[in-house]
């Protein structure tokens, strides 16, 4: 109910300073408007005022016209300047005529001015006369003349004060009314800022009032247990939780909830000198509880927080159990795949070199087909060994890299000396393109960089059925450094968009027909991909399905010495070697394949 009440005084006040701020802003347009107008019209006024002040002029210079023109006697110029001032004299009752129509003043200023105007067409007549000029009559004349435009002069000035007295109460008017619309305006924004200010504070005070009930709410809702504590460990406060936590534990006292330490965890905190929070584990009846101690000095207690971590400790044991289980299953795997390394590869050098020496014996055709035919499946089983167990060792970080100073044109030709009988088989050219800022030696493994060029090549050429492989180097030297960059690029069968990302996973191919088509285990690129990031490089690719693909890697590298030019001089093709080798092998169909 006092919310509520605290809400509508807020609208109320809501209310009042949009009212305020809607009276302020239409008195001050109102102000505006007001002075707007008295202005024109006091712009009107003081126009008509330098008229009726011409009139005023144009009727005092007429007198020393008419003089002169009885002085000089010349018409001439007399009927100039009379027509000129006649014409402001014109222009002057005009004027006042529209200022004051009907009036009793501009009636007889009219009247008057008609007399002067007849008494100088007489003076003019006079001064014209062929039988001579009557000058007592024209002296007459210009008394007269003078009587009636001083009477006219003394009227004007009467209508000029009378003007002059308006347009100055015009002005102070407008002056008022700006003065009254500031001084409202000014009101009105205090009183803006005084409703404002208190709905504020009011909403302010409102909100620290539900914050307050809030809080004191919190405690009673909290679902775990919350107790308040006194410095000699003395419970001053507990929620609901707290006692049916102590109930379900079988604790007739809340004092029992509590650590056996309490008193020294107590003193360490107070110890402190702050509010920081302290957090311990003990065991009660069982469970495991975690408790957070947090002192308020300012109030002379403590709260405690418990919180049941029983199932959280379980899991977290049986998690370490089940990691060191998975542990102790990868030492067991490891320590089996070096075992079986040896022991697979062994017998299969040996299938594979007793059917080399099969194939140079004396056969027919149809035993020299079989006997190929068991050698390629062979040469294929033993690649099929080799990536698994590579793949293992990679997985396990059993694979160590071997950084020796290695010639980057070599290593191309290696490879494509390796692998390029199967390119002559399928009739596919295969070239090789060195950018020429390749430097002659960098330190890298050898062996790694050069399984890693032969499966990208090996796969160009099993997906090209025609065209051409192309194997290019790149390299960017920096500070000593050099980055290789190795691109094997064919106009094979290329690779889907929809599989280009996921072509490096292990057992991964770019579909069942590639496999079905091309064979292999889907190994290949995976441990590509490895080994390329355990020498710190990158690795990916670009294709278009029917058009080919291009696969690259880079890698970074230091440069080394270059050697000697006699050094580097490669034994010619049928070079023979005519010295002794001693060869220790301990597996008798490996003996039998050396001796031969």
């Amino acid at each position: 109910m006092e919310h509520n009440r605290g809400q509508r005084l807020v609208w109320v006040f809501f209310i009042i300073l949009l009212l305020v701020l809607g009276l302020g802003v239409l008195t001050y347009d109102s102000g505006l408007r007001t002075t707007r107008l008295t202005r024109e019209l006091v712009e009107v006024d003081l126009r008509r005022l330098d008229q009726i002040h011409a009139l005023k002029t144009a009727v005092v210079r007429q007198e020393p016209i008419l003089y002169e023109y009885y002085t000089t006697a010349d018409q001439a110029t007399f009927l100039r300047n009379f027509a000129a001032n006649e014409q402001q004299i014109r222009v002057g009752l005009a004027a006042l005529g529209t200022i004051y129509p009907g009036r009793p003043e501009t009636m007889e200023i009219q009247a008057r001015y008609a007399r002067t105007r007849t008494l100088a067409t007489t003076l003019n007549e006079i001064m014209s006369d062929p039988d001579g000029v009557n000058r007592n009559l024209a002296r007459e004349l210009l008394a007269a003349n003078t009587m009636e435009s001083s009477a006219v002069i003394a009227k004007v000035d009467q209508l000029l004060k009378r003007l002059r007295g308006g347009v100055f109460a015009r002005g102070e008017q407008s002056r008022e009314t700006v003065r009254e619309s500031v001084t409202f305006t000014l009101v009105s924004g205090m009183a803006l800022l005084l409703v404002g200010f208190a709905a504020y504070t009011l909403r302010a005070y409102l909100s620290e009032v539900r914050e307050r009930r809030r809080l004191a709410l919190f405690p009673e809702c909290n679902p775990h247990p919350h107790l308040s504590l006194t410095p000699a460990a003395q419970v001053t406060y507990a929620n609901p939780a707290a006692h049916r936590f102590a109930q379900d534990l079988g604790l007739s006292q809340l004092e029992w909830l509590l650590p056996k330490d309490i008193g020294r965890r107590i003193a360490q905190a107070l110890a402190r000198g702050d509010d920081r929070l302290s957090e311990f584990e003990y065991e009660l009846n069982g469970a495991v509880l975690l408790c957070e101690l947090v002192p308020v000095r300012d109030q002379q207690q403590l709260h405690i927080y418990l919180t049941n971590v029983t199932a959280a400790r379980s899991a977290e044991r049986a998690l370490v159990a089940a990691k060191e289980e998975a542990e102790a299953a990868s030492r067991s795997k490891s320590q089996f795949l070096a075992n079986m390394s040896h022991e697979i590869r062994t017998p299969m050098n040996g299938v594979v070199g007793m059917a080399e020496l099969l194939r140079d014996t004396r056969l027919d055709e149809h035993q020299r087909s079989l006997v190929e035919t068991m050698q390629r499946s062979s040469t294929s089983l033993l690649g099929v060994f080799n990536d698994i167990l590579d793949f293992s060792k990679i997985e396990a970080g059993k694979l160590v890299l071997e950084y020796v100073a290695v010639d980057p044109r070599e290593l191309v030709e290696d490879v494509l000396d390796l692998v390029g009988p199967r390119a002559q088989e399928k009739g596919i050219a295969l070239r090789a393109d060195i950018a020429v800022e390749v430097p002659e030696r960098v330190r890298a493994d050898p062996l790694r960089l050069r399984q890693v060029l032969t499966n990208l090549t090996g796969n160009a050429i099993k997906s090209t059925d025609q065209g051409e492989v192309t194997v290019r180097v790149l390299a960017q030297q920096q500070h000593g450094m050099a980055t290789l960059r190795f691109e094997v690029q064919d106009t094979g069968i290329g690779i889907p968009a929809s599989a280009q990302g996921h072509v490096f996973d292990s057992f991964t191919q770019a579909g069942g027909s590639t496999a079905r088509r091309y064979g292999g285990t889907g190994l290949g690129l995976a441990i590509v991909r490895e080994l390329v990031h355990l020498m710190h490089g990158q690795v990916g690719l670009i294709s278009s399905e029917g058009k080919g693909t291009l696969f690259w890697f880079e890698v970074p590298a230091t440069q080394a010495e270059a050697v000697p030019a006699t050094a580097s001089v490669r034994a010619p093709a049928h070079a023979r070697f005519t010295g002794e080798v001693l060869l220790v092998e301990d597996n008798a169909v490996n003996q039998i394949v050396s001796q031969r």
